[in-house]
C-alpha cells in the first residue's frame, strides 16, 4: 500500500501542526470574504487566514457583504456566520449566488456558547 500523495509529493512521515499542514496543501482560495456580526470573529478569522498568505475581505453583517462582494469583484470564496441581524447567511449565499453561481460559500454556525464566550 502506498502512502497518498499531495501536490505531487508524498504525505510527511510526521507532522507537527496537521491543520497548517492541510491548508498549505489544499489551499484553493486566494480571495475570502468573511460575514459575521462578532467582532471578535471577524477579527480572529482575518489574523489567521491573513498568516496563512489569504486576502480578507471583512463584512459585519449579509448587506455589507453583498456591497463588499460587489466593490471589491470576484472573490474565490465566502465564509459566512448562519445566524447575522438583517440577511442569514442562508440568505447571504443566496444573493450572491445570483450573481457569482460559481462562488463558493462556507455556512459557519455560531457555536461559542455564553461560558466560552466569556474566555474570549
Amino acid at each position: 500500500m502506498t502512502s497518498p500523495t499531495y501536490r505531487n509529493s508524498p504525505a510527511p512521515k510526521a507532522v507537527h501542526n496537521w491543520s497548517s499542514y492541510i491548508l498549505e496543501q489544499f489551499r484553493v482560495a486566494e480571495s475570502i470574504l468573511v460575514a459575521d456580526d462578532e467582532p471578535v470573529v471577524l477579527t480572529l478569522t482575518k489574523v489567521i487566514l491573513r498568516n496563512y498568505g489569504y486576502n480578507v475581505l471583512l463584512a459585519k453583517n449579509g448587506e455589507e457583504a453583498i456591497e463588499v462582494h460587489r466593490a471589491s469583484g470576484p472573490v474565490d470564496l465566502v465564509l459566512t456566520d448562519v445566524i447575522m441581524p438583517q440577511m442569514t447567511g442562508s440568505e447571504l449565499m443566496h444573493e450572491l449566488k445570483q450573481e457569482s453561481k460559481d462562488l463558493r460559500c462556507v455556512l459557519c454556525p455560531d457555536t461559542i456558547t455564553n461560558r466560552s464566550r466569556s474566555m474570549v
